[in-house]
C-alpha cells in the first residue's frame, strides 16, 4: 500500500528489539629506553556480537478518533518483522613513543573480521600520528606564545556490509500460484568476490596558546579518500536481481575545522570568555566504474509512487549531489501550465537540483563570571544545505502543511506563469486561468497527490535547511565559602539549563538539523521527517561536594 495515502489517519505500531554484547581484553607494557625516551605498547583483542529485532504492524483508516491502538484501524493491515545479526573479531596494538616530551609518535594496527562478509572477511588498517610541541625550539623566549604544537596523522579504516543487507529467503504472498505461499529470495544480491571499503585519510593540525593561555586557536584540515566504496548498483530483472552489492567507485572528503577562544576579562572576581568555532566540508566523486552511472549514496523511496529524490552523485559531482524532477519551464524561466491552469513537470530529465552539503557551520559562545554566579550561552549557525522532509511529502498531499496554504487562501488561484497559445502551438501565453482551490474542488489535491504533478517535484520537495539556534543557556550558582555550621559539606553548586530552546530558519517544518539516518552516512544532511523530531530540554540540578 501508498503508506499514508489512506484517508481518516494510519498507524504504525513497531517494537525495536537490539541486543548487543561486547568483549574487550587488553594489555598494556610499558618501557623507558631513558630518562628522555620513554614507550609503551598496548595489545588487544575485540569481539562484538548484535541481533535486530523489528516487529511491525500497520493499519489505515481508523474508526476513532485519539484511540492509537492497532485494532482501531479497519484497512490495509500488514505484519511484518525481521531480524538481522552480526559479529566481528578484531586484534589490534599501538605503540607510543616520547622523546624528550617534545616529540610523540604513535603507531597503530587492527585488523577485523567480519561476520557479514561473504568471503573476503579479513580486512587491516594502520595508522601513524606524530605531534611536536614547538614551543621550547621556537619561541622559548617569547612571552607572546605560551604553548604551541603541531600534528600530523595518516590512518586506514576498514567497513564492511551492512547488517542489513543480505541474500536471505523470504516470503512471498501469492506464490507460486492460487494463492499458495512460498518462497523467494530477495531481489538483492552480494557479490562473492566483494571486499570490505576502505577510508584513507591524512589530518594537520596546529594548538596554539598566546599571552599566558588568555588567547587559544586549533586548527585542523583532513583529507580523506574512500576506495572500494561498497553500494547498490541497479541491475537488469532479467537476471534475477535488481541490485548488486559490490565495490564501485572513490571519492573524496576534505575539510577545514578552526575553534578560538580568548579570555576577555580574567581576574579574581570576574571573567569573560568567548568561544568561536568554524568548520566546513565537501567532497567530490572522483572515479566510478564503466559500468556504474553513480554513486548510490540513498534513495529513499524507490517506489515509483514515491518523491523520486535521489542522492547520486555522478563523477565529477561533489558528494552531497541532489538528483530530482523539476517543473516544465520556458527558455527564461517562466513556469509552463497545463490546459486546466496547473503547474507540469519534466519526467524526462533528471537533473542536479541541489546540493546536501552545508556551506559551513559555526558556532559562538560565552562565558560570564562573577565571584561564583556563573552563566554561559552557545549559537549554532548552520548555513545552506538542501534537505527533502518526508513530512511535506506527506502533508502536501493532503493539504496540511504552510506550503499548499498559500494556494487556499480563496475559491479560486491563478498561478504565475505561462501555457501554450491554442491558436499558436508552440508559442505561450500568459496564464490567466483561475483554478477552483475551494473546499470542496479536487484540483489541488490532484496536483499534490498525482504522481505526474508536483507530487514528485523537487522545487516543491526540496528546501533550504540553513538553521540558527540558541544550543545551550545556562545558570549556575555555587555556595562555597558561604556555607556555614555544616562541616562535612565544601561545596553546593546549583544550576538550570535549557538546550535547543529557540530555532530560526526557513525550513517549512520541524527542526532541520535532525536526520533519518546514522552518522556517517552521506546522506545523512540530505533527508529528514520520518524520525523522532529533536527536542528542547530543561534541567535542574544540585551538586553536593564533601
Amino acid at each position: 500500500t501508498d503508506e499514508g495515502s489512506g484517508e481518516n489517519g494510519f498507524i504504525v505500531d513497531q517494537d525495536l528489539i537490539f541486543k548487543g554484547l561486547e568483549s574487550n581484553f587488553l594489555v598494556t607494557f610499558t618501557h623507558d629506553f631513558s630518562d628522555d625516551i620513554r614507550s609503551s605498547l598496548l595489545l588487544g583483542n575485540q569481539v562484538t556480537s548484535g541481533s535486530w529485532e523489528s516487529n511491525r504492524m500497520y493499519g489505515e483508516n481508523l474508526q476513532f478518533p485519539h484511540d492509537t491502538h492497532i485494532s482501531n484501524a479497519q484497512e490495509n493491515f500488514s505484519v511484518s518483522n525481521s531480524l538481522s545479526r552480526d559479529r566481528n573479531i578484531g586484534v589490534f596494538g599501538e605503540f607510543k613513543v616520547d622523546f624528550y616530551n617534545k616529540l610523540f609518535v604513535s603507531i597503530t594496527g587492527r585488523n577485523d573480521w567480519l561476520s557479514k562478509m561473504p568471503n573476503n572477511k579479513s580486512v587491516f588498517y594502520p595508522s601513524v600520528s606524530i605531534a611536536y610541541d614547538l614551543k621550547e625550539d621556537l619561541f622559548k623566549t617569547s612571552n607572546k606564545v605560551s604553548f604551541a604544537k603541531l600534528r600530523l596523522s595518516y590512518a586506514q579504516v576498514g567497513t564492511g556490509l551492512s547488517r542489513t543487507i543480505t541474500n536471505k529467503l523470504g516470503r512471498a504472498s501469492g506464490f507460486p500460484w492460487d494463492g499458495i505461499g512460498g518462497y523467494e529470495y530477495s531481489d538483492t544480491k552480494i557479490d562473492p568476490n566483494i571486499k570490505p571499503q576502505l577510508k584513507k585519510g591524512w589530518e594537520i593540525g596546529a594548538d596554539v596558546r598566546f599571552f599566558n593561555n588568555r588567547l587559544r586557536m586549533d586548527y585542523s584540515y583532513f583529507n580523506d579518500k574512500i576506495t572500494k566504496s561498497i553500494f547498490g548498483v541497479a541491475t537488469p530483472s532479467s537476471t534475477g536481481y535488481t541490485q548488486l552489492w559490490r565495490n564501485a567507485g572513490e571519492y573524496t572528503t576534505y575539510g577545514h575545522e578552526i575553534a578560538l577562544s580568548g579570555d576577555i576579562i580574567k581576574n579574581d572576581d570576574f571573567s569573560f570568555t568567548i568561544n568561536y568555532t568554524f568548520d566546513t566540508y565537501d567532497g567530490k566523486v572522483t572515479s566510478l566504474p564503466d559500468d556504474v552511472p553513480y554513486i548510490d549514496f540513498l534513495s529513499p523511496d524507490p517506489d515509483p509512487t514515491g518523491a523520486r529524490i535521489y542522492l547520486q552523485p555522478r563523477e565529477g559531482d561533489k558528494i552531497g549531489a541532489i538528483y530530482g524532477y523539476l517543473s516544465n519551464r520556458t527558455e527564461d524561466g517562466q513556469l509552463i501550465l497545463d490546459s486546466n491552469g496547473l503547474p507540469t513537470t519534466d519526467f524526462d530529465n533528471l537533473l542536479q537540483v541541489g546540493d546536501a552539503t552545508p556551506d559551513f557551520t559555526m558556532g559562538f559562545g560565552n562565558t560570564i563570571k562573577w565571584k561564583d554566579l556563573r552563566f554561559n550561552f552557545l549559537f549554532e549557525w548552520k548555513k545552506g544545505g538542501d534537505k527533502y522532509t518526508w513530512t511535506r511529502y506527506v502533508t502536501n498531499r493532503f493539504g496540511s502543511s504552510q506550503y499548499t496554504m498559500q494556494f487556499r487562501q480563496g475559491d479560486t488561484y491563478v498561478f504565475d506563469g505561462v501555457m501554450e497559445d491554442p491558436d499558436n502551438p508552440g508559442s505561450y501565453i500568459p496564464n490567466t486561468t483561475e483554478v477552483d482551490t475551494s473546499p470542496t474542488s479536487s484540483a489541488l489535491y490532484g496536483l499534490f497527490n498525482n504522481t505526474a504533478n508536483w507530487r514528485r517535484n523537487a522545487e516543491v520537495l526540496l528546501q533550504d535547511a540553513s538553521w540558527v539556534k540558541l544550543r545551550n543557556i545556562s545558570l549556575s550558582y555555587s555556595l562555597g565559602e558561604n556555607i556555614h555550621g555544616i562541616k562535612f559539606i565544601d561545596d553546593i553548586k546549583m544550576e538550570v539549563s535549557a538546550n535547543n530552546i529557540l530555532l530560526w530558519t526557513p525550513f517549512d517544518g520541524y527542526d532541520p538539523e535532525g536526520t533519518d539516518y546514522s552518522a556517517g552516512n552521506p546522506g545523512l544532511a540530505a533527508f529528514t521527517g520520518r524520525g523522532i523530531p529533536l527536542t528542547e530540554s530543561y534541567t535542574f540540578g544540585i551538586t553536593f561536594n564533601f
